[in-house]
């Protein structure tokens, strides 16, 4: 280790940082910062995907320079390992397939019907391959965004099912009931575990826009 450095393996990785936290003092620092923002917003620390996805965010934003990472927490620019070689990615979203026109052998009208009936083959095909290969790499599909909107402001704002209600304008019969069931449902689609209590009664709510 170079001295006033961390060069630390993957430490985008929570658990990798577990580890290292009782060897190294900085990576202790981050650890236990880390731990106190999930407590802050009801986070459970054994949801492991969500505090990877909060540690591989900070090194997003050292816009994927190594030593340009700066941790608030830290006060300081350390450079850290290298992205893991498991991080998801989707293959290339550029959808494309090859056919031309032979204007010397084929009527125009022959042309188009032919080159519909192609393309609709690949993109379905494109959309297919894409699809399966986000979903095997562990994307959700999001059919209701609102729902995740209500998911964050119960879950990170504390905010009661009826406070949502109130606050979103939500309307239909105790709609109150009807965001808490979906609460209960987003959490369950992303592994997220549900801080306790749904009335969700607290002090005070932390504005979420």
């Amino acid at each position: 280790m170079e001295r006033g450095w961390i060069r630390l393996p993957d430490l985008v990785l929570w658990s990798n940082v577990q580890y290292n936290a009782l060897k190294n003092a900085q990576v202790k620092s981050l650890s236990d910062a880390l731990s106190k923002w999930a407590s802050r917003f009801n986070f459970d620390v054994k949801d492991v995907w969500l505090l990877d996805t909060a540690l591989y965010t900070l090194y997003k934003w050292g816009d994927l320079a190594p030593d340009a990472l700066k941790f608030a927490f830290l006060g300081r620019a350390d450079r850290l390992f290298r992205l893991p070689s498991d991080v998801p990615n989707l293959p290339a979203k550029i959808f494309e397939f090859d056919d031309a026109w032979d204007l010397e052998f084929e009527k125009l009208s022959q042309f188009r019907k032919r080159i519909e009936k192609r393309f609709k083959f690949h993109l379905e095909l494109y959309i297919k391959r894409l699809t399966e290969t986000a979903k095997a790499q562990g994307f959700v599909e999001l059919r209701e965004q609102r729902h995740f909107n209500w998911l964050a402001r119960y879950q990170a704002a504390g905010e009661s099912p009826k406070r949502i209600a109130s606050r979103l304008k939500v309307g239909g019969e105790e709609p109150d009931n009807t965001i808490f069931k979906a609460v209960q449902k987003t959490a369950r689609s992303v592994d997220l575990t549900l801080r306790p209590g749904r009335s969700g009664n607290r002090t005070s709510s932390r504005k979420v826009k």
